[in-house]
């Protein structure tokens, strides 16, 4: 992210970009999303970006470290240094977009203010280009938008969070993925690692730092399974019921996500169990509603899949293979 390029003359000169938003949640929380980096990660860069690194340092000196993942998968890395930090009034730093060589492609100097207006924040953005080159153009072209969706996921984040105000946006949108896995076991060995509560408890969990805090499952039509966790930035609940349950063939549950104590989505997921040969096709559809602001970015098929891989681990430990 950084300012959009009009000419080679103005990008070393004036400010060329300063965008501002008055956000529901007061300064502090603003702030604290700004200079976490584990809050950070869940809002920076475009919509459907990711950051699977996410560094920050947040004082005079500190390093800052991320990779952007763009929706096809593209890593874009950047790196850069608090110049100035007042809490919580103004961040100021510098960031290079690095090439696939790891060399800059430009350098801009970002200050960031936030004001407090009742309980709410004025933030402001400004952005200075110090240094460019001719492969920066792209970038640099469209960066005024990505900046714009970037602080649209910041307000998103916001409203997601309790601390946030009492008159957070009311808004939902909506979502299909479909994800197929092969394995290499009959159907009723992978339906039975959902339905047996001790084996769905080896893969069915969070990644990376995320620990457990409860876990209850009762495979039944009525049934529930309420599963919550921890980590470092947070808390998660998943609180689902069971609709529809085919032996070795089918499941189909309704769940809600909670995120800190916050509702965050409520989906319907089914789950199939075909027969491949000597092994299965899964096929899991899922339907969700995203409430209030959240934005998903593509998190929830992505760890759709990561448990799925989770399960392909633990199907082959048990089965003695390699």
């Amino acid at each position: 992210m950084s300012a959009r390029k009009n000419s080679s003359a103005e990008l070393r000169g004036a400010p060329d970009m300063l965008l501002t938003r008055l956000l529901n949640a007061p300064r502090e929380l603003v702030f604290k999303v700004w200079t976490d980096a584990e809050q950070l990660r869940q809002w920076w860069g475009p919509k459907g970006f990711t950051n699977p690194v996410c560094e920050v340092s947040p004082r005079s000196g500190g390093a800052i470290r991320i990779h952007m993942r763009a929706p096809d998968g593209t890593i874009y890395p950047m790196t850069g240094t608090f110049q100035e930090v007042v809490v919580p009034e103004r961040v100021v730093f510098k960031s290079a977009a690095l090439d696939a060589h790891g060399e800059p492609l430009f350098e801009i100097l970002h200050t960031v203010t936030f004001a407090a207006e009742g309980q709410k924040t004025r933030l402001t953005v400004r952005a200075h280009v110090l240094k460019t080159t001719a492969a920066a153009a792209p970038h640099l072209d469209g960066a005024e938008q990505g900046w714009s969706q970037s602080l649209d996921r910041l307000d998103g984040h916001l409203n997601r969070m309790p601390e946030s105000g009492p008159e957070s946006g009311r808004l939902t949108q909506h979502g299909t993925f479909v994800v197929e896995r092969a394995f290499s076991f009959a159907p009723a060995v992978v339906f039975a690692a959902w339905a047996d509560p001790v084996a769905k408890a080896r893969w069915f969990v969070g990644p990376g730092a995320w620990r457990l805090s409860a876990r209850d499952l009762d495979f039944r039509v009525g049934g529930h399974e309420y599963v919550s966790g921890q980590w470092p930035g947070g808390t998660s609940a998943f609180n689902g019921t069971y609709h529809d349950i085919i032996p070795d063939e089918r499941i189909v549950y309704a769940y809600d996500m909670r995120l800190n104590g916050k509702h965050i989505s409520v989906s319907l997921a089914t789950v199939e169990f075909k027969g491949k040969g000597s092994g299965t096709l899964l096929i899991i559809t899922e339907q969700g509603v995203f409430l209030d602001g959240y934005d998903d970015a593509g998190s929830r098929e992505k760890g759709t899949r990561t448990l799925l891989d989770q399960l392909e681990v633990v199907l082959r430990r048990e089965a003695g293979a390699t």
